[in-house]
């Protein structure tokens, strides 16, 4: 059968996947930190927001050898979509983030753990997970109005991805951590807006957001994809 995503890498290729991958990292600590030429005009800020996970995205499809690759190159556009969508409107920034969390869903769960391969520590960590997003729903929704149901559907889909990311095949280490760091990002966003509760220390939310991006895409990528058979090719 043929091999789809098994061709060897051209030199220019892999320069190319080491380009977008240092200027996703560079745009993040730019943008994180506000140095950057012309930070307060809002095109520029715009652009600059969305070069972290926007280049981590083309980083996710340059490096792509199986069809998870590609979703999870879905998930991180959908995620751009969500930076630039949120300075103008934050349900429109919302609805992008839940497409994104969606994708990653339906990414986690064609890779869960077979039976008896997940381990009590994982089910514990996804216990304690919907634990705390269920106080952190409970604190907020007096706050709401009339946000509090797309929040709540909100909460429970990136809860449910985070918990799937943990149960995956992928190594908890990166993919269940950076899905615990997006989860957190998110969790400080609401509090902050909804609560007046500040983040911890400056640049928190950015730094759990991009970080659990990158560490999700690295899990991903990182993985040995499991043979999949469509139509007699096989995407591995």
């Amino acid at each position: 059968m043929t091999r789809i995503f098994a061709k060897k890498r051209s030199a220019f290729h892999s320069v190319a996947i080491q380009l977008v991958l240092g200027l996703s990292l560079i745009g993040a600590v730019l943008y994180g930190l506000g140095t950057y030429p012309l930070a307060d005009d809002p095109l520029i800020h715009l652009i600059m927001k969305a070069t972290g996970v926007g280049f981590l995205a083309a980083y996710a499809a340059l490096n792509a050898r199986a069809s998870d690759h590609w979703i999870l190159a879905a998930a991180l556009v959908a995620s751009t979509f969500g930076d630039v969508l949120l300075e103008g409107s934050f349900l429109r920034g919302l609805g992008a983030f839940l497409v994104s969390h969606i994708i990653y869903v339906l990414l986690y769960a064609r890779n869960l753990r077979g039976k008896g391969e997940t381990g009590l520590v994982r089910v514990a960590i996804v216990a304690v997970v919907w634990l705390a997003s269920g106080a952190v729903a409970y604190f907020l929704m007096p706050s709401l109005g009339e946000m509090r149901w797309p929040v709540v559907a909100y909460s429970g889909v990136i809860t449910l991805m985070a918990s799937l990311a943990i149960l995956s095949r992928y190594p908890f280490w990166l993919t269940g951590i950076g899905a615990l760091l997006f989860l957190s990002s998110d969790t400080m966003i609401a509090m902050d807006r909804f609560l007046q509760v500040p983040p911890p220390f400056p640049h928190a939310i950015w730094v759990t957001y991009y970080g659990g991006q990158l560490l999700m895409a690295i899990g991903v990528l990182r993985a040995q994809a499991p043979t999949e058979v469509r139509g007699g090719y096989r995407f591995d």
